[in-house]
């Protein structure tokens, strides 16, 4: 009779199997995308692998069907080949997915299982283009904010509508007065005219407008 393994590689390879069950985070790429579920479907770039008698076996992973698509802030339309972070929730999300409640109680004890993918789009491997600006990239284009180079200004609505509010007082309240002419003699001298004062442009860039901004 074969002698039996040392406890010591028995409980190795137990933890080994349980940790080949967790799964955490991986890159991924958007095989498909429903804009109006903000539902994805995503397929792991990087391999599955394991020990096989001391051997490793890889394989790919099949594509995870109906991820919901996480975006920080900024939302644009995904289109495959987009990549993006794959992360698995702690505990099952169906639930929470479906109703939205606060403290769900998941059905499914299953935790950081493939079903439960979250993909958060972002560029990888230094397609981002990265400088000393701050800068928001849509693939190969790019919007600039706080570059000194261009023309255009993104203005801060709160300065917009005090200006707006500063404009509209001032045609409510100003005054014009007018001489009445003598008939029928011809009209007199504008000298007893008040002028209307010309409404100049009140919007500086160093006042409504955060900094400059451009879409290259």
């Amino acid at each position: 009779m074969p002698d039996s393994p040392p406890l010591e590689k028995i409980i190795r390879d137990a933890v080994k199997e349980g940790i080949a069950r967790v799964h955490t985070q991986v890159p991924g790429r958007v095989l498909e995308y429903d804009h109006d579920t903000q539902r994805a479907k995503i397929q792991l770039i990087v391999q599955h692998a394991f020990d096989n008698d001391g051997e490793v076996d890889y394989y790919k992973p099949k594509p995870l069907v109906n991820v919901p698509v996480k975006f920080d802030i900024l939302t644009w339309p995904l289109e495959p080949g987009d990549t993006g972070h794959v992360e698995f929730w702690e505990r099952s999300g169906d639930e929470y997915l479906s109703t939205g409640n606060d403290n769900t109680r998941p059905r499914d004890l299953r935790r950081f299982d493939l079903s439960d993918a979250v993909f958060s789009p972002c560029f990888l491997l230094g397609d981002a283009d990265v400088d000393d600006e701050v800068v928001l990239h849509r693939r190969g284009g790019k919007i600039k904010i706080g570059g000194s180079d261009v023309s255009e200004f993104l203005a801060r609505a709160d300065r917009v509508e005090s200006r707006l509010q500063a404009i509209e007082n001032y045609i409510n309240s100003h005054e014009h007065t007018y001489t009445v002419p003598a008939i029928p003699a011809s009209p007199a001298p504008t000298a007893g005219r008040v002028p209307e004062p010309a409404i100049m442009p009140t919007t500086q860039p160093g006042d409504t407008a955060s900094d400059h901004v451009q879409g290259d």
